[in-house]
């Protein structure tokens, strides 16, 4: 296992090193005239972006200044951004060109790393798609690993009579199968192929312009068949809530809980076994790069401190990573690790991790968008899964 988290770790830090090395040769494109004007005064100019070329919905592009670097004549002033960006087309494929926060520059007129987020608009319905493989471990499974597949969806709309205040409405399902080929060290039936489903609802909020506050609520349910070293079917809940302060265009931190809602309790050869979710708080931060429109999240936390079994799991800490990358307007690669260390409390003895990998699908051409904030009726949170759905029994011999 710690073979697994070592090059797991450094597989992440070299993707990050890659994306921050594109961002600053990215940065590096831009014209050392860096600044835009000030009302009032003339100042050197801003191209429309890196590239030279005009961005949707942006103010006009001022001409490159003469060859002997004198500024131009009555250069425009640019406004505040408003609180969602009104362009009704920024959906349609090409619209990003596969760039991010040169748009943000333009529209606030200071350097990229203090832009306020920019809110993009998007279709009033919005659906995303997922297929990825996925490997985990929870406490009820003991020593043995879940390996399999994963589809799913994740669909946001704004909320009728709230949708002025920006409230929207998410709901999205993931279906699993692991261990196609069966698993000899189960209970029984050793040859059946393990199923999990999770289901999101809830509701949220996004950042903007004005209001740099993005927050989330919702409720998980993870349902089960022949789960874990006694391949039980059991479902379980548990409630979600995240808020977050995009302080940059770029840059946004937060913090998230989940909480134990709902337990079930199986009776395996006549003796009960208890199943919940488990209670955890993580703080994080996360960064989008200039590059494709890139993010990554990195999150730490902990965990509630007793487990199912009574043993005392305090100062056990949660760490965990994930990063989307959007190659076209409608496709993006995601990758997601997370590891609790449960080595020396709860029934398995044995850390606690999950690894996926996969492809997000976006339908309505929605893969990007200008900054941290996203587009506006966006599904917020993703579906629960088993990076952020954490498992717990007291239980895992028969």
């Amino acid at each position: 296992m710690r073979q697994f988290a070592t090059r797991f770790v450094g597989v992440m830090l070299a993707l990050l090193g890659l994306l921050r090395l594109a961002d600053a040769q990215e940065l590096q494109l831009a014209s050392d005239y860096d600044m835009l004007p000030v009302a009032g005064l003339p100042q050197p100019h801003e191209p429309a972006n890196a590239w030279g070329l005009q961005t949707v919905d942006a103010p006009p592009s001022v001409p490159l200044p003469p060859p002997n670097g004198m500024p131009p004549t009555n250069p425009p002033v640019y406004t505040a951004p408003i609180d969602v960006a009104p362009a009704p087309d920024a959906w349609m494929t090409g619209s990003y060109f596969g760039r991010g926060v040169e748009f943000c520059r333009e529209l606030c007129g200071i350097p990229d790393d203090w832009c306020p987020p920019r809110l993009d608009s998007s279709p009033t319905f919005n659906v995303v798609g997922y297929q990825g493989y996925d490997a985990f471990r929870q406490i009820p499974d003991g020593s043995l690993q879940e390996t399999g597949i994963v589809q799913g969806a994740n669909f946001g709309m704004p909320v009728p009579r709230l949708d002025a205040l920006g409230v929207g409405f998410q709901a999205g399902a993931t279906y699993g199968a692991y261990n196609l080929g069966g698993s000899p060290n189960r209970n029984i039936p050793t040859t059946h192929v393990s199923q999990q489903v999770f289901v999101t609802t809830g509701f949220f909020r996004r950042a903007t312009a004005t209001c740099p506050i993005s927050a989330a609520i919702a409720y998980d349910w993870m349902i089960g068949d022949h789960l874990g070293t006694l391949s039980q079917n059991y479902t379980l809940g548990q409630g979600r809530a995240e808020i977050a302060w995009a302080f940059t265009a770029r840059n946004q931190i937060g913090f998230n809980a989940s909480f134990d809602c709902q337990h079930a309790t199986k009776i395996v050869n006549a003796v009960p076994v208890d199943f919940r979710p488990v209670s955890q708080g993580n703080f994080f931060w996360q960064h989008r790069f200039c590059r494709l429109a890139a993010e990554s999240r990195l999150w730490a936390g902990m965990t509630d401190c007793i487990r199912d079994n009574g043993d005392n799991s305090i100062g056990k800490m949660v760490f965990g990573m994930w990063i989307n990358v959007p190659v076209t307007d409608r496709l993006a690669v995601y990758m997601q690790g997370m590891n609790w260390d449960t080595t020396t409390a709860g029934v398995s003895m044995v850390s606690v991790y999950d690894f996926t990998v996969g492809l997000s699908f976006y339908p309505r051409c929605t893969a990007r968008s200008s900054s941290i904030a996203g587009r506006q009726w966006m599904p917020y949170l993703p579906v629960a899964n088993n990076a952020n759905f954490l498992t717990d029994t007291d239980s895992i011999t028969p």
